[in-house]
């Protein structure tokens, strides 16, 4: 009886330790909920990390091109160079494949701002992308080339075509002609010899894998070394024959510099200069100015002796941004040309002193465009000695601004570009945005709407023409639709006796490929030339 009474107690006891299904299903959700809070502290805690590494990688990036940069810009040859190259234009593409996934119609220039599932509404200010707006879905590719002198070392090796070694032949030269632009990379579907296996940035073809989509893009850095060759050969630091060099061809009067100039020894593949496998050039800064100074003097008016020396939109150099097995000098080779990873645009603007203008701050016209520089046959006239401006503010709080020339562009936020505001009587010419300097060139006394500086050169709508496709009737707007063109650029090719810029402004866009950042960061550097 007393252990049938202990038993009754015991069970009793155990029956009030025990949870009810009611509190069993309280404390898993309970359970689930912290669960839950823990794992989005956690995403978020994540995704902070992440972005903030992707802002300080391209921080870092930046910071390293902006040195690189300035050694190049510093030491540009830019007195008695043989040319200066500048290509501007637009590109529209998406920013990655999810941008993609995301969008309606496929067209990265509409957009659905008022949220009604419509993109494009013309009647919606913002919803169509003008080409003259640059941001996420519209980009800058442009392509800068220049001649320098420095101490430069080669990044190519192999002494024959198909030697296995070295890998980075012990050479360099004290000149040098340096290419900025958008490279065009490989890939990955077809034979890495073929030209039709790189693909241009935001190319939409099925094949295009790799350089589709904005963050996909790659800056290039391409430095051809320059040096006469000495008995036909070209010997490196050790007195070794180096063997290949990219040659003056007899039928390519920009060669060595032409978009199809090969190398000395015959067979040798893909040895093409576009094609990044040699970066040595049988020739020196003062050759080749006279070489390209007797072509342009023989050919027709307005022949665009500019084009072959890598300033079209096609005309790129090129890159397989993987390494390819087996490493070898050729395949190696194909590496160097990369300079800045997810570098969705790439924007060159210039000032110096091509206007004459009215410098007394104590003029109510202070600023007023009164001339310009006079160009003739092999010398420069004079400007005023003074980088080009407008002027800011009235009254005594008047100060001068530098005046940036190139693709057009809006740069004060108000989405326009007005040129029409540049009237002659107005002190000072106040537009602040970016526009080519035969813009303002025409206002000077006694200059009409086909007067422009003599290197300026313009593709309206593809073509080349001597005339110019003209925005500025009153009123002109770059930024509407009957403004600027997807395939309108902006080309400046400065001969050897042109008057050079003073000062190039360099923004570029850096953006995450892996997705880490929201949005791309945008840096702004300003070099003075020599």
């Amino acid at each position: 009886m007393r252990s049938q009474n202990a038993e009754r107690r015991t069970q009793k006891l155990t029956r009030a330790r025990a949870f009810t299904l009611v509190e069993l299903m309280v404390a898993i959700a309970l359970v689930l909920v912290l669960m839950v809070g823990v794992s989005k502290v956690f995403k978020i805690t994540t995704d902070t990390v992440s972005a903030n590494q992707g802002i300080s990688d391209n921080t870092r990036n930046a910071r390293a091109a902006q040195a690189v940069l300035a050694r190049d810009i510093g030491a540009n040859a830019s007195a008695d160079a043989p040319c200066m190259l500048l290509f501007s234009h637009p590109q529209a593409a998406f920013r990655n494949r999810t941008d993609q996934a995301a969008d309606r119609d496929g067209d990265p220039l509409t957009v659905d701002i008022d949220g009604d599932n419509l993109e494009g509404e013309a009647a919606v200010p913002g919803e169509v992308i003008s080409h003259a707006t640059y941001n996420a879905r519209n980009h800058r590719l442009d392509i800068l080339s220049f001649f320098a002198r420095d101490r430069f070392a080669r990044q190519t090796g192999g002494q024959m075509p198909t030697g296995a070694t070295p890998f980075v032949a012990d050479m360099s030269t004290s000149e040098a002609w340096i290419w900025y632009g958008h490279l065009r990379l490989y890939d990955g579907q077809g034979d890495p010899a073929v030209d039709g296996s790189y693909p241009l940035p935001g190319d939409t073809a099925a094949s295009n894998t790799n350089n589709r989509f904005a963050t996909d893009w790659i800056l290039g850095r391409e430095q051809i070394l320059l040096r006469e060759p000495n008995g036909g050969v070209i010997l490196d630091r050790s007195g070794t024959n180096s063997q290949v060099y990219i040659q003056q061809g007899a039928t390519l009067s920009q060669s060595p510099l032409h978009y199809n100039s090969n190398t000395n020894i015959s067979g040798t593949g893909s040895a093409f200069l576009r094609a990044s496998r040699y970066d040595v050039a049988g020739t020196s800064i003062s050759s080749y100015r006279q070489r390209l100074d007797d072509y342009i003097a023989a050919q027709v008016a307005n022949d665009p002796w500019w084009q072959d020396i890598f300033l079209t939109n096609t005309m790129r150099f090129q890159s397989n941004p993987f390494i390819t097995k087996p490493i070898t000098p050729a395949t190696l080779s194909q590496q160097f040309p990369i300079f800045l990873r997810g570098c969705t645009s790439f924007m060159v603007e210039y000032a110096g002193d091509f206007l004459i203008q009215n410098n007394d701050p104590a003029d109510a016209n202070y600023g007023a465009i009164t001339g310009v520089y006079a160009p003739s046959a092999g010398s420069v006239g004079d400007g005023d000695g003074q980088i080009d401006y407008y002027v800011e503010g009235t009254g005594i709080g008047r100060r001068r601004v530098i005046r940036w020339y190139g693709l057009p562009r809006s740069v004060n936020g108000d989405g326009t570009i007005k040129v029409n505001q540049l009237g002659t009587g107005t002190p000072g010419n106040r537009v602040r945005d970016v526009v080519p300097l035969r813009d303002v060139w025409r206002l000077a006394p006694g200059e009409n709407a086909s007067s422009g500086a003599p290197f300026e050169k313009f593709t309206w709508n593809g073509s080349i023409t001597p005339a110019v496709k003209d925005f500025l009737g009153l009123p002109g707007d770059y930024a509407t639709a009957g403004g600027l063109a997807a395939a309108d650029r902006y080309i400046c090719a400065w001969k050897s006796s042109d008057r050079k810029p003073k000062m190039i402004r360099i923004t570029l866009t850096l953006d995450d490929p892996a997705g880490r950042t929201a949005d791309g960061q945008t840096y702004e550097y300003v070099f003075e030339l020599p």
